[in-house]
This record gives C-alpha cells, structure tokens and sequence, in this order.
C-alpha cells in the first residue's frame, strides 16, 4: 500500500477512535457543564482506549489493534491525545498527536492534529447530545493535498463508545468504518492500599 493511502487509511482509524478533540478550559466549567463532563468521561480512569483492528491478518504489517491516550495538559487546560497502532510484535507506533482545547470565542472544541507522516489538520466539534460528539477536520496531506474526515463517536456505556468515520468525497461525506471502543484501565487503577 502506498505511503499516502496508508496514512489516510491511519487517519481515518484515528478519526474512528471518535475521541479527536475532547479538552476545554477550567475556566469555562461553570458556563459549558455539558462540555467538561463530557472531557472527564473520556480522560478518566488513565484515558486509554482501544479498538480491535477488523482489517487485521496475521503476519501483515498491519496494527493488530489501534488505541489512544488522552492526557490532561496545560493545567486541565487542554487535552493531548496520542494514536498509536500496537503490532504482533510487541512494536507500537504512533500515528498522531493531537492538541485540543475549548475556544472562547467561538464557544467550541477546536483542534490541531500533526500526524507521523507529516500531515497538519485542523479542526471542531459539535456535541448534538449528551452522548454524541460530531468532530470535523480539514488540512493538507504531507504532499500539500487537501485532507478532510468527519467522525461521530456515540457513548455506548460508561467504559464503551460506538465511531464512524467519514471521507469527503466528490462533493459528498463516504462512511468508512465503524469501530467498537473499550477503555483500558492501567494494571491496578482503582485498588486501595493493601486489599489485592
């Protein structure tokens, strides 16, 4: 598969992970509750997530699962998230770093996204619901050819959410893929001290 279809075939699996753009200033809790819930719900609990890769064969170089990593940063300020791609060899890469924060003027999530192969997207989010997150991209390829995908990520149960990705093609929005997500939580996360 050529450079090119591979990182747009990467980017769409990230797109996938429905979870591009989830950050917001603490500032802004008291006027965007809705928004601020929705961040807790995706970085919680370590914020990792990960999605068995349905185009996966053995022995291919091929991810054999895809997840992210969202992290808070710049004092809950904003969200990075980190897309990677785990492989049978234990090997994983990273495909995309992504920063995200609530924007004041614009009263929405925006979002910048730089990925291994040299693309730059920049993009928003709608929330149509409590549990729906409509994220949109535009930006240029690493060869300067205009890139745009759209994702809906739908919350499906409190460690579970449903994705799906969308190209924009010929004048159109071309579903992709539909990927299941599951949080991972970090080997002991919740115990208490003592009680194993």
């Amino acid at each position: 598969m050529p450079h090119a279809a591979r990182m747009k075939t990467r980017f769409l699996l990230a797109m996938a992970a429905g979870v591009l753009g989830v950050a917001g200033l603490a500032a802004q809790e008291a006027k965007t509750p809705a928004f601020v819930e929705r961040m807790n719900y995706w970085v919680r609990d370590g914020g990792e997530w990960r999605c068995a890769n349905p185009d996966y064969k053995p022995g291919t170089d091929q991810a054999k699962e895809y997840g992210y990593k969202f992290t808070w940063a710049l004092h809950k300020r904003a969200v990075t998230l980190e897309i990677f791609g785990d492989f049978d060899n234990g090997r994983r890469i990273t495909f995309w770093h992504n920063l995200s924060s609530w924007h004041p003027v614009e009263k929405r999530v925006v979002m910048t996204h730089l990925s291994v192969g040299g693309a730059v997207l920049h993009g928003w989010e709608e929330t149509p619901d409590a549990d729906t997150r409509a994220h949109e991209f535009k930006g240029v390829g690493p060869d300067g050819s205009e890139m745009r995908f759209r994702d809906i990520a739908r919350v499906t149960g409190p460690d579970t959410h449903e994705s799906t990705s969308f190209a924009w093609e010929n004048g159109k929005w071309v579903e992709q893929r539909k990927m299941q997500w599951r949080r991972v939580k970090p080997v002991g996360w919740g115990l208490e001290e003592g009680k194993f």
